[in-house]
């Protein structure tokens, strides 16, 4: 898995729950870098 600015490029096994931690792990932490939009900041 290969994170880039606004991406995330690899290939997921999801069918193994440790491979679906790990994507986990890197979208939680890429959402950390992202700016909320203007629907979001209205909720």
């Amino acid at each position: 898995m290969t994170m880039g600015p606004g991406r995330i490029w690899g290939t997921f096994d999801l069918s193994r729950q440790d491979e679906a931690d790990e994507v986990i792990r890197a979208l939680t932490a890429m959402k950390a870098f992202l700016k909320p939009n203007d629907e979001e900041a209205a909720n």
